[in-house]
Formats: C-alpha cells, structure tokens, sequence
C-alpha cells in the first residue's frame, strides 16, 4: 500500500534531523550521535529494529543502541519511534513498553504510513535494512 507522506512525516525527515543533530544545540556523546545520525537515514513510513541498527553502526549491543535512542533530546524530528523490536512489535518509547507512550508511537508510525496490525506488530514490509 503506498502512502502518501503526511505534513508530520515531512517535518520528521532525515534532512531536518541531521541539521538538528549537527547543530550541537543539545549535547550527546559520540555513540549517541552515531546512533542518531544513522536513524536519520530511515524514511518515513519504514521503521527498523535494534538489532539491525546496532549492525549498521556495528555496535554488538541492541540494547545500548535502545538506550542511546531512550535519551534522544531531539525527538521527534530525530526519529527514535521508527524503531521497533526484531519481532516487529513496539519495544519502548519515552521510556516506557506499554501505556500511552506507546499508544503515541503507534499513532505516529501509523501517521508516517507504517502498516501496524491490531496486535501492534508492524507489517514486514515496513522493516528498512540499510542496504
């Protein structure tokens, strides 16, 4: 199903949060800006996991890759809710793994044109890989 990229979407895209990032406005350490940087590159209405995040920037951690995501002073333009656990469900937002954070991330992923079924699990076709 293609989706045509809401106004929110275009606002949050990777042009806008590299500039964001690299302004230094608020400080974040060299893994976080590592992390960061390569979330920019994630298009809206695709999502990717911790797992292949933390390969991409080779990282053997996911969950140092999700903690670096949890302290993310420039969400929402630097997108950290377009990743998601491998199995495709939500994994955290805001610091939280269920409750209205997630509620929200779904509603912003759905926004962006994520395909999300009603058990909260996005639609593999929605798994952005980096190649």
């Amino acid at each position: 199903k293609a989706s045509i990229p809401s106004p929110v979407a275009a606002k949050m895209s990777g042009n806008t949060g590299m500039a964001l990032l690299s302004s230094g406005q608020k400080p974040v350490t060299k893994f976080q800006h590592q992390v960061l940087a390569a979330l920019c590159t994630v298009p809206a209405g695709k999502v990717t996991t911790y797992k292949i995040l933390a390969h991409h920037i080779q990282c053997r951690s996911n969950q140092a890759v999700g903690q670096a995501l949890r302290r993310n002073p420039y969400a929402p333009t630097v997108p950290c809710h377009r990743v998601v656990s491998q199995s495709g469900a939500m994994g955290g937002f805001g610091g939280m793994t269920s409750g209205s954070k997630i509620d929200a991330k779904i509603a912003l992923l759905r926004n962006e044109g994520v395909l999300i079924n009603e058990n909260g699990v996005v639609d593999p076709g929605c798994i952005y890989k980096f190649e």
